[in-house]
């Protein structure tokens, strides 16, 4: 049987946190959850995941200064990148992110969306 696919989410609403975790968790994925820039930072400096799905505005950063920060980590550089945003259009994401996915979203739409990087990254 092969290993679950380890996905980071970077929200800080707890909500869509919650629903994330619950609905990926229940698609076979091993999900963690971080708040926070602090908070993810501290992990995948450690421990890398195979994809990280990240909201642009956080309390204590900005997501697209950690995807700079991760496509520019010799390790994780390789890694997905999927952003996500109410805030901003998919015409408006960032360029260094693999993806973009405007919220509110469609569950479903966003396993497709990530199963099609975790197959491509290996």
């Amino acid at each position: 049987m092969p290993r679950p696919r380890h996905i980071f989410i970077l929200e800080d609403d707890p909500d869509i946190g919650f629903v994330l975790n619950l609905f990926l968790s229940s698609e076979g994925f091993q999900v963690e959850v971080f708040p926070t820039v602090s908070a993810i930072e501290a992990k995948w400096h450690n421990c890398l995941p195979d994809l990280f799905l990240m909201d642009v505005r956080l309390p204590d950063g900005d997501g697209f200064e950690v995807c700079k920060g991760i496509k520019q980590d010799c390790m994780a550089k390789n890694i997905p990148v999927v952003m996500m945003s109410a805030h901003l259009r998919e015409d408006e994401a960032d360029p260094v992110a693999d993806d973009f996915i405007a919220k509110p979203f469609d569950l479903h739409d966003m396993v497709t969306r990530l199963n099609t990087f975790l197959a491509v990254a290996g």
